[in-house]
């Protein structure tokens, strides 16, 4: 093992010990009517994230929001060792879909294979 793939190596098989875990989680998030228009809807799905950071131990608030989905802004502590404590990584996303209500009881979450399906 190289030295400068061994932690992308050792990330990449944490991840695949994780595949049911993530997929589980997928399947939460997508039965979930969650158009952009749907703010319980989309603040379900922050509620599923919530608890997920949770359970990681992951600082978290959400931010609300009026009209929209509120917002979640989450904190990494540094390390103990000290590594990483300058080191910023920003993700962001969105939890809202295109689908009317009512898509999830059409098309619910499956899985077939390797593939998954849902809306």
């Amino acid at each position: 093992m190289n030295a400068l793939t061994a932690p992308y190596d050792e990330a990449l098989a944490w991840l695949a010990t994780q595949r049911p875990a993530m997929t589980e989680l997928l399947g939460r998030l997508v039965n979930i009517d969650s158009g952009s228009y749907n703010k319980a809807g989309v603040d379900a799905v922050g509620t599923v994230l919530e608890s997920v950071l949770d359970d990681a131990g992951i600082q978290h608030q959400r931010i609300p929001h009026e009209r929209f989905g509120d917002c979640i802004q989450a904190h990494l502590p540094a390390h103990a060792d000290g590594v990483g404590s300058n080191e910023y990584v920003l993700l962001m996303g969105h939890r809202d879909t295109v689908f009317p209500d009512g898509t999830v009881a059409e098309r619910p979450f499956r899985v077939d294979g390797d593939l998954a399906y849902g809306p």
